[in-house]
C-alpha cells in the first residue's frame, strides 16, 4: 500500500488519522519539547525498528472505549518522520514513549492494541484496571523508565 505525500496538517496530536487516507497517511505526536513535532514518514516500513527488547503494558484505546489490556511493546524504537517542513529526522524513543509510537503507527496498518494482545484474560474495564490492575502496572512502569527512561 502507498500513502500519498504528506501533508502539513498539524490538527492532532498523539491520535493518528489513518481514517484520512485521502490527504495522508500520518500520525502526529506529542514530545515534552514541541508540540506536536511533526509528521511520520510515508514509509511506515522503514518508520520504526524496534531492538528487541520488549516490555509488558497496559494500553487502552479511543477506538475503543473504556477497554483496556495487556501486550508486550518494545522498549526502544528507532523512528524516522518527516517534519512540518518536510525534513526528514531519525531518532530513538524509548520506554512508555516507545510504546505511544507503536500503538499509533499500528492504528495505520489497521491494527487495535487487542490484536497484539497473546492473553485475552488481561481484559478490563477502567474500574476493574483500577481496582485489580494499577498496582501491577505502575510498578512494571517505574522499573522501565528507571532502566531506559520515558
Amino acid at each position: 500500500m502507498s500513502c500519498p505525500a504528506l501533508t502539513k496538517r498539524a490538527d492532532t496530536s498523539g491520535l493518528t488519522n489513518a481514517q484520512d487516507w485521502i490527504s495522508a497517511c500520518q500520525a502526529a505526536a506529542t514530545w515534552p519539547d514541541s508540540n506536536p513535532v511533526g509528521f511520520f514518514s510515508a514509509y511506515l516500513e522503514t518508520a520504526m525498528i524496534g531492538d528487541g527488547a520488549t516490555f509488558a503494558t497496559n494500553e487502552g484505546c479511543l477506538s475503543m472505549p473504556n477497554v483496556r489490556g495487556d501486550l508486550e511493546r518494545f522498549e526502544n524504537v528507532g523512528v524516522r518522520y518527516l517534519d512540518r517542513d518536510g525534513e526528514v529526522h531519525e531518532e530513538t524513543r524509548r520506554g512508555l514513549t516507545a510504546g505511544t509510537f507503536q500503538h499509533e503507527v499500528d492504528h495505520l496498518d489497521g491494527i487495535l492494541f487487542v490484536d497484539r494482545m497473546t492473553d485475552m484474560s488481561s481484559l478490563s474495564t477502567w474500574e476493574e484496571f483500577e481496582r485489580h490492575g494499577k498496582a501491577d502496572f505502575v510498578a512494571r512502569i517505574e522499573a522501565l523508565v528507571a532502566r531506559v527512561g520515558s
